[in-house]
């Protein structure tokens, strides 16, 4: 058994039209050039929304592989707060069902992609987005569902987790954005 490293990666600034801005689109190259720089990444799976298919496809051109679409990476969110945050509209409506669905979807990407990697140490690129991103890497370290809410995602930000030889999962680092100029960060 080899160790299976996990990049969550939310995608890059997106437009009204769902793709990503020309903000967005450096953003992701400037990712990418990182990932050049430190060796690339085994495989690259994508949300099939729009803004992280495009996100899939600018890693993808630079970093020579092939995004797979994984339709249970879609944005949605997966668990109500409660308490609720003092920033949330207190109107705010969820629909219980609707919740229990993404939350659903995220654990059955967790059921596939935690547990170590066969023959030789793997690199998995997951371009998806902030909720998912924050509700995986929470619910990977064991982490209350919930505490998910409580976590700040910027744009084209990389989260790492790993999975030890033992099955061991533990977390690198969440949000990092050190590839971004400052001008360049966004939420």
């Amino acid at each position: 058994m080899a160790t299976r490293t996990i990049d969550f990666i939310r995608h890059g600034q997106y437009g009204e039209d769902g793709l990503l801005t020309p903000v967005g689109v450096a953003q992701i190259e400037l990712l990418a050039a990182r990932y050049r720089s430190q060796g690339g990444p085994t495989e690259l799976w994508q949300s099939s929304m729009p803004r992280a298919m495009h996100t899939g496809r600018v890693l993808g051109r630079a970093l020579g592989l092939t995004a797979r679409t994984v339709a249970l990476l879609g944005e949605g969110v997966p668990t109500v707060p409660d308490p609720r945050p003092s920033w949330m509209a207190p109107e705010r409506t969820f629909d219980l069902e609707r919740v229990a669905s993404h939350r659903a979807r995220f654990d059955r990407v967790l059921e596939r992609v935690l547990k170590p990697a066969r023959g030789t140490d793997k690199h998995l690129l997951l371009a998806c987005h902030g909720n998912a991103t924050r509700y995986m890497w929470c619910t990977a370290l064991g982490l209350d569902p919930v505490a998910w809410w409580g976590f700040r995602i910027h744009h084209a930000s990389l989260s790492r987790i790993q999975v030890l030889k033992s099955g061991r999962v533990v977390g690198v680092s969440l949000n990092e954005v050190g590839h971004l100029p400052p001008a360049l960060q966004s939420e």
